[in-house]
């Protein structure tokens, strides 16, 4: 492994390391944006009360993926979570018991990494039809562009 010590110029302000390894331990998958955005409700558990957050799914992977939250959110980690999914193309509903690993505020977002609390993700889930292949060559059903 090369050492952290070497660095890299991204841009003219600003340096980070050249080799990093990823700590994940599988591949994530970009999810599609905009109207074809799969839509989430984070309902934050062991709350005084029932708080639910709306967000969308940014990337997916077997063990768990990344929510984008519109504005700033205070949410602890690690905590415990009930996320439910909304498929756009089929309107198929999910619920997953996850568990909150990280956070990351923008000025304008906030990212929360999440980890699926049952173990992998379920071979019947529709978000493995997001993982076989980029989501820009399917058509809504299962179709592939030629």
């Amino acid at each position: 492994m090369p050492s952290l010590r070497i660095w890299k110029r991204t841009t003219r302000s600003q340096v980070r390391p050249a080799a990093v390894p990823s700590p994940r331990r599988s591949s994530r998958f970009s999810l599609p944006f905009g109207a074809a955005a799969l839509k989430a409700r984070l309902a934050l558990a062991g709350a005084a009360s029932s708080t639910e957050i709306q967000a969308h799914l940014w990337d997916v992977s077997d063990e768990g993926g990344c929510l984008s939250i519109a504005g700033v959110c205070n949410l602890a980690v690690p905590s415990s979570a009930v996320l439910e999914l909304r498929d756009p193309a089929t309107r198929q509903t999910r619920t997953f018991s996850v568990e909150l690993r990280w956070i990351s505020t923008l000025s304008h977002a906030t990212f929360v990494g999440l980890r699926f609390a049952a173990g992998p993700l379920p071979a019947d889930s529709f978000l493995r039809e997001y993982m076989q292949t980029s989501w820009t060559d399917v058509v809504p059903g299962g179709a592939r562009f030629a």
